[in-house]
């Protein structure tokens, strides 16, 4: 099984706030993890390119890698390298609730709202519960949605 841990997920370019994603723990080098959640991002980046880079087969490992590389270049707002990575994660590790999550930031970030809401809707089909997904919806103007999901703490 994948171990993981908590890593920095997305800013929103507005607020800054981090978000927490689940992402597998990445072996090797340990140092990225922590650089990630401490939010220095552009180190995190270049530790994972590093570890990609040291990785032979394509496996989990590599899929977990490049997950890590699309959350870290959407924190730092660089929204074609996201792309460019969740989809190599895709083609490696298939369809999972935080691919979708990433994606509808994506297709959101791009103006293409009718994309980021069909990825949302697949988030939600596959993990109602997800912690991204009542802040994408709240980003693509679905309110009533965003309550349905999660209640709004006070």
């Amino acid at each position: 099984g994948h171990h993981y841990m908590y890593a920095l997920h997305a800013l929103d370019p507005g607020r800054g706030r981090p978000e927490q994603l689940r992402c597998p723990r990445p072996g090797g080098i340990h140092g990225h993890p922590r650089a990630q959640l401490e939010g220095r991002l552009t180190e995190a980046d270049s530790l994972y390119r590093i570890s990609v880079a040291s990785i032979t087969n394509r496996g989990p490992m590599l899929g977990a890698l490049y997950e890590n590389r699309a959350t870290t270049n959407l924190a730092l707002g660089s929204i074609d390298s996201t792309a460019v990575f969740i989809q190599k994660s895709f083609e490696i590790m298939g369809e999972s609730d935080d691919y979708w999550a990433v994606e509808a930031r994506v297709r959101g970030a791009r103006g293409d709202r009718e994309g980021a809401v069909r990825a949302l809707e697949r988030l939600i089909q596959l993990n109602p519960k997800h912690a991204d997904a009542p802040e994408i919806a709240r980003l693509l103007g679905l309110e009533y949605l965003a309550r349905q999901l999660k209640p709004t703490n006070p």
